[in-house]
């Protein structure tokens, strides 16, 4: 009996299986499926970061292959292969130079955008990668650096901050969360063409990156820039020249159009004490600005 059981349930998955014309041409079962394989795994590799396109074709091929045990360890392998890590960043890819653009530096190119798997892992600059946020991942420019992004189809624009790297498929320019690919109208398409342009960090960061304000002990009081550098060792090495002269000077980070700076004080006082400095440090062929002391 449990052979007849057998022997009718084999006929039934021949009678109802859809690829009938690859079985009529001669090829059984398993040879089509994988003739039919390699295309899984292209298409798969070729949107494998763009969770908007992998899921559309993840759902294609499953409606064809969902009852072949092959075809889910295929796509596990497939997902893991591309999909391995913390962040964004792949492990033993050489990154091109970086660069540190001015105010208004624009690009053109191809954008794509990343949600899940990635939602909640680690970026390449340490933080917590949230899709919902106004973040993109960008191979050369600095973290922190903050871009319109405009989408050349429609027009529409979003504002997104430098804190991953990527892409790592073709030759995409820019990879952009989830809620910015949604601001400007690109999670059906999964790509867009785009321009970039570097414009200053909004308002409110601007205003969350200052130092805290003086204390009491400290209002009145004055320092003296004496010079501002990209390079920390370049600005190390004019406090180093400045506390050689007599004078006591420190390096202090802050960002500048999205872009890491060190600035060099030289301590002052007073208003009175910080102008005669200036005047000493002047005589020494330093350039001087007086600043207002922030902080401590």
């Amino acid at each position: 009996m449990a052979l007849e059981v057998e022997r009718q349930q084999g006929k039934t998955r021949n009678s109802g299986n859809a690829r009938g014309p690859a079985l009529a041409s001669g090829q059984g079962e398993q040879g089509s499926e994988q003739r039919s394989l390699p295309s899984v795994r292209d298409r798969l590799r070729e949107g494998l970061h763009e969770d908007g396109i992998v899921a559309r074709q993840v759902k294609f091929w499953r409606s064809r292959f969902a009852d072949k045990p092959l075809f889910a360890a295929l796509l596990l392998a497939v997902m893991m292969s591309g999909a391995c890590g913390g962040s964004k960043a792949r492990k033993g890819v050489k990154l091109p130079p970086p660069i540190n653009p001015r105010l208004g530096w624009s690009e053109v190119g191809i954008a794509s955008w990343y949600g899940n798997p990635y939602h909640g892992r680690k970026t390449a600059n340490g933080e917590t990668y949230n899709m919902n946020e106004m973040t993109a991942a960008h191979k050369r420019l600095p973290f922190d650096t903050w871009l319109t992004v405009r989408n050349l189809a429609n027009g529409k624009t979003t504002r997104v901050r430098i804190n991953d790297r990527g892409p790592f498929v073709g030759n995409r320019i820019i990879d952009l969360s989830r809620s910015a690919a949604t601001e400007i109208q690109m999670i059906g398409t999964g790509t867009a063409r785009v321009r970039l342009t570097v414009i200053r960090p909004p308002a409110q960061v601007r205003r969350a990156r200052l130092p805290a304000p003086a204390s009491g002990r400290q209002e009145g009081q004055f320092d003296i820039q004496v010079g501002v550098f990209a390079s920390e060792a370049n600005a190390r090495a004019l406090a180093k020249r400045a506390n050689g002269k007599g004078h006591r000077a420190v390096v202090r980070e802050f960002f500048q159009d999205g872009s890491k700076r060190f600035r060099v004080l030289v301590l002052g006082g007073s208003r009175q004490q910080a102008t005669s400095r200036i005047a000493k440090l002047k005589s020494q062929g330093f350039a001087t600005i007086l600043r207002p002391r922030r902080g401590t």
